[in-house]
């Protein structure tokens, strides 16, 4: 399913509405596209949604970062968002860290960067593939897996 949208709270709005009803706890979504395309707007935007009331910030330092969700939506109690972009070399650690991460059934997960460790798209539900055309459209694609 591919569309175009002209700011990130419309980014967010429709996302939302076509990925909603699959939303669960377990849910596990990959966000794809180039610098700047919108991955980190577009899991602020669906935490909102979600009713999250911290500041969500990019967790690209930190590597992941969990947020309460206010009540329990689906079996979901947390909205983790992971950002693999500075992994360059991933220690069995860290590997078997993001496996735990991704296999909590009691998140929504939203995994920036996700071609940074393969094999392990088999988890995921839903990928995300984002693409700037010009200052704030973007094309939006869903593919569920």
């Amino acid at each position: 399913m591919i569309f175009s949208i002209e700011n990130e709270r419309e980014l967010g709005d429709e996302v939302y509405h076509r990925i909603k009803p699959k939303l669960k706890g377990g849910f596990v979504c990959g966000l794809t596209g180039n610098l700047g395309a919108g991955k980190t707007a577009l899991v602020k935007q669906l935490a909102r949604l979600l009713g999250v009331k911290t500041e969500v910030t990019s967790p690209t330092f930190n590597l992941r970062k969990e947020y309460p969700l206010p009540k329990t939506f689906k079996r979901a109690k947390i909205l983790q968002h992971i950002d693999l972009y500075r992994l360059e070399n991933l220690s069995k650690s860290d590997l078997q860290d993001f496996s735990d991460w991704i296999l909590d059934d009691k998140a929504i997960t939203f995994v920036e960067w996700p071609e940074r460790i393969k094999g392990h798209d088999r988890f995921y539900n839903l990928q995300v593939y984002l693409k700037g055309e010009g200052e704030n459209r973007r094309k939006v694609e869903l593919r569920w897996l």
